[in-house]
Order: structure tokens, then sequence, then C-alpha cells
């Protein structure tokens, strides 16, 4: 019979004013040689040497610093294990506090972000976009936020928000149906999409939601009430149906009530088809969609 041998450490590092601890140390069978664990810790590190009387080591360790990047295990002073720490979340934008003033938001609902950083977050109930730039305390409001409505500098509910190359701001402007467009520095905007009442006729949207551009300046929206992704050619009065369109329904060409779109390199969409629980692929020109991801109810 094997032998057993239980040891419990617990040690107190205190590191650019975080707190990890060692909570336990679990070690069976019977030792051959010396093995060590390490913590890499902002390019510097430390070892703990184990008893020669162990091997087949099993560490469990947990409230790791943040500044800990990697963790190491040796046997014979080879490396056996390696681990990269997991990432810990970080708050950008916001704060815990719902509100409307600079540094708060209400139900944000999309965000995108430019080749700067800075990121454009949709602020639905707040009816304006936020521009977070890296690193500040507060955002910037760059359209909307002049009250509900559906005047040029106004918005209703924004759901979406994409942005192109060249800083003009894309913004799904839900219930006012339709999709408009800021440039840099305009708290004005043009309507690019829709704003031809609430229906389902070409030129129409019911609650646009998720948008987002290709590298052609086409925009693709999720109708959501439509069940259909819309694309809107630059300076084009109407849109053409490029996915769903066919009642909500859980078929390969239907869609029910989409809440995202993305668009890749060669025209492939990927949509995020929200009471169907999956995302959908639709192939360029296609005319039904691949399951990629969910679409199994429990």
């Amino acid at each position: 019979m094997q032998l057993q041998h239980r040891f419990f450490y617990s040690i107190a590092i205190q590191v650019s004013q975080y707190l990890f601890w060692l909570l336990l140390l679990l070690f069976s069978g019977v030792a051959k040689a010396d093995s060590t664990f390490t913590i890499i810790h902002s390019k510097q590190s430390l070892s703990f040497q184990t008893s020669s009387f162990c091997q087949n080591a099993d560490l469990q360790i947990s409230g790791i610093s943040p500044k800990v990047e990697k963790l190491l295990w040796k046997h014979n002073n080879q490396v056996v294990q390696s681990n990269y720490t997991p990432a810990f979340i970080q708050t950008v934008a916001g704060t815990a506090q719902e509100g409307s003033h600079e540094d708060e938001f209400r139900y944000p609902s999309a965000i995108a972000v430019d080749a700067a950083g800075s990121i454009y977050i949709a602020d639905h109930f707040n009816h304006r976009i936020q521009k977070w730039i890296p690193g500040a305390k507060q955002g910037i409001t760059v359209a909307g936020g002049r009250g509900q409505g559906d005047a040029p500098d106004q918005l209703d509910y924004p759901m979406g928000v994409a942005i192109d190359q060249a800083g003009n701001l894309y913004v799904a402007d839900a219930s006012n149906q339709r999709i408009q467009k800021f440039t840099p520095s305009n708290p004005y905007g043009i309507t690019v999409a829709g704003g031809n009442g609430r229906g389902n006729k070409a030129n129409q949207f019911n609650m646009p939601f998720g948008i987002c551009l290709d590298k052609e300046g086409n925009i693709y929206v999720a109708d959501n009430y439509n069940h259909r992704i819309q694309k809107w050619m630059p300076g084009a009065v109407a849109g053409i149906t490029v996915a769903g369109g066919k009642q909500a329904g859980s078929n390969a060409n239907q869609l029910r009530y989409p809440s995202s779109v993305k668009v890749d390199k060669n025209g492939n969409l990927y949509i995020a088809d929200a009471s169907n629980d999956r995302i959908q692929l639709w192939i360029k020109d296609a005319k039904e969609g691949v399951t990629v991801a969910g679409g199994k109810r429990g």
C-alpha cells in the first residue's frame, strides 16, 4: 500500500498591495525526487520546495493576486506543468450604480470599439451613445442625450452601434425605426436606413437591434420583430432581406427575434437568433442558415 501524506500550507504574501494564499497542498505516493512549485509574478518568481518524500502533487490555490501571471510545477528541475492564471475582470466603463451621469449607464445594450481603443456604448434608457476613451473615468456623449425623441440630435431607445474606419458612428435607433449616421463631432445624425415608420416593407423596420458594417459600407440590421436580417447598401432607399424573413420559426430558413448580426471578410453572416437560442451562420447569398452554436434546448 502506498504511503499517503497530506501537507497543509497557509502562506500569506503581500505583493503590490494584493494578498494571495496557498490554501492546500496535497501529495501522495513514494518520493523518488524533489519537486518545486513556482509563482511567476511581474517577471519575478517565488518558489516552494516540497518534501523529498513526496511526489505526484495535487496543488490547489485560491485568492491569487492579479499580478500573478503564471504557475510552474517542476519535477527533477524539469517543467512538467505550466498554467497561466485566469484573466481578472476589469471594469472599463460605468459604475455599479444605474444613472444618467457621465460615469453611469441605464441598460447599456451594445458596444463598438474604434481603432484607437475607444469604446462606444448604446446607453439604452438614457437615449444616448457614450464614448469612453481608454483609461477615462467618465464617458462623453457623442450622439443623443438630448431627451427622448426623433429629432436629428435625439435618439429613442438605441439598441445597436457600429463604427467605420473613418470614425463615423451608426446607431440602431430602435423605437424610431431607423439607422442614424453621426459624423465625428457632429451631434446631428442623418437617417441612412429606415425612418419610414414601423412595418415590414423593404424600406421599414420593426425594432432594429444589432447592426454591423462590411468593408464596402453596407449596413446589416437585425430587424428583430420582422425576424429578418436586412442589408442596406450605401445610398439605398430600401433594404434587401439576406436572412430570415419567412415569419418567426426555427427552420433553417427562418429566424425568431434576431438580436445581433456580424459579418466576416467573406460576407458570411453570424446571427444571434435570440428566441431560438442559437447562432446561425448564413453563407453569403445562401437561402438558409446553419447552426454553429446552441440550438439544443434542455
